[in-house]
């Protein structure tokens, strides 16, 4: 005869409900908190899913979930669309073999782009879909990843509208769908996102020397990070600093396609002494992964020389100085010039 199920014990703390879970590693028991939501006492395990059953739009409404009213309101319109019968459902087939022979294609489209001899060798023979998207994915070039993802949307878009004709229908669509898209322009948020840098880390006592680096002194049209060059006493405390950096690197992460921010560090010598530590919490032996050769001997300082070196030259002489003076050493772009120097200058 079977038993009951045993019952999930609840328990509580100053963060609210919670069961324990058991789990094995290398063949030993541990367990861990989990976290639920309990209404009437009995565990939710899909919040929102109950919500949508159970609450009016009213109550959400004071809730301040507009999102569920809105994915409310979503599932009713689809619903009453499908109730009519009037409708076509996409083949699930509709795109199969679409990306045959595609790899060719897309090579050949790109006359003039510098990887293309690259990716023409690396999709021949075995692996060759893996390879041309390491070059594609991991090289940094945000230009020809927005090109193959465009490509693969046309090539979708002209399935449909074959399908679509195949069916007697002639979509109109209001504009031209299979025309490419433009590159986008992001060179404005990632130089809005260097002032606010600069204008706060300026207050910072200890920090004598701000300096633009890397792509974005350059016409590139997506730079693949935001490199800045900071010079700073040796007791300065890092952790304000740290603050700032964080802050830069989550408005380019913003802008989209891996877009970082790296803050290197230089002593009143012009002596390389790394970088600033991305992480909120910087203390020896809490991540396996940090290559900084003397992680928190001080706080916030990743010494990764073995990784990342600036050579002594453009400490002394970097392409843009922002502060404590405007000093241009190169050619830079019209966006720059109007974004940073004419604001800081």
């Amino acid at each position: 005869m079977a038993g009951k199920p045993k019952k999930t014990k609840l328990h509580t703390d100053d963060q609210g409900h919670y069961v324990w879970e058991n789990f094995f590693v290398r063949g030993k028991q541990r367990r861990t908190k989990r976290r639920v939501t309990v209404i009437g006492g009995k565990v939710i395990d899909d919040p929102d899913a109950w919500l949508l059953a159970n609450a009016d739009d009213a109550f959400l409404h004071q809730i301040e979930r507009w999102d569920l009213i809105d994915r409310r309101g979503d599932e009713e319109e689809t619903d009453a669309l499908f109730a009519d019968g009037n409708h076509l459902v996409l083949p699930a087939d509709l795109f199969e073999g679409l990306f045959y022979g595609a790899l060719d294609e897309f090579v050949d489209s790109l006359a003039d782009d510098p990887q293309r001899g690259k990716l023409a060798q690396a999709i021949r023979g075995k692996g060759a879909f893996r390879r041309f998207k390491d070059i594609v994915f991991g090289g940094g070039d945000a230009g020809l990843k927005h090109c193959w993802l465009w490509f693969e949307t046309r090539r979708k878009r002209e399935r449909i509208v074959e399908w679509l004709r195949d069916e007697n229908i002639e979509p109109e669509w209001g504009r031209d769908i299979l025309e490419a898209s433009p590159l986008p322009d992001k060179r404005a948020d990632l130089l809005r996102a260097v002032l606010t840098f600069v204008r706060d880390a300026r207050r910072l006592p200890g920090v004598r020397r701000i300096a633009l680096l890397g792509s974005l002194t350059t016409p590139k049209a997506i730079p693949k990070d935001v490199d800045l060059l900071v010079e700073l006493a040796d007791d300065m405390p890092l952790d304000p600093l740290a603050r700032l950096s964080r802050q830069l690197l989550g408005k380019t992460m913003q802008t989209g396609d891996g877009c970082g921010a790296d803050v290197f560090l230089c002593n009143p010598q012009g002596e390389y002494l790394g970088r600033i530590c991305s992480w909120k919490t910087c203390c020896p032996g809490i991540r396996q992964g940090c290559q900084a050769q003397h992680c928190g001997r001080r706080g916030f300082l990743s010494d990764d020389l073995q990784a990342v070196r600036l050579d002594p030259p453009l400490i002394a002489a970097p392409p843009l100085e922002l502060w404590p003076e405007v000093v241009v050493r190169t050619g830079i772009p019209d966006d720059v010039r109007e974004e940073l120097v004419a604001a800081l200058g």
